[in-house]
């Protein structure tokens, strides 16, 4: 299986106020239902916090 370039950016650092595409790849087991996607923000300044952002997803 071939990376992509959202794949090899997991592991880089921003800086503020920057965005960079990443990818995570999953296989699922479970294609009849929608998958919930939680994004939670880890840095130091906000890791007790709480702070996140989830979407709900349809597949196709």
């Amino acid at each position: 299986m071939e990376t992509n370039e959202a794949e090899e950016n997991l592991s880089k650092e921003l800086m503020k106020d920057a965005s960079l595409e990443i990818a995570f790849m999953y296989g699922l087991q479970d294609l009849s239902n929608p998958v919930i996607l939680k994004v939670s923000d880890h840095s130091l300044d906000n890791i007790w916090d709480g702070i996140y952002q989830e979407q709900e997803l349809a597949l196709q």
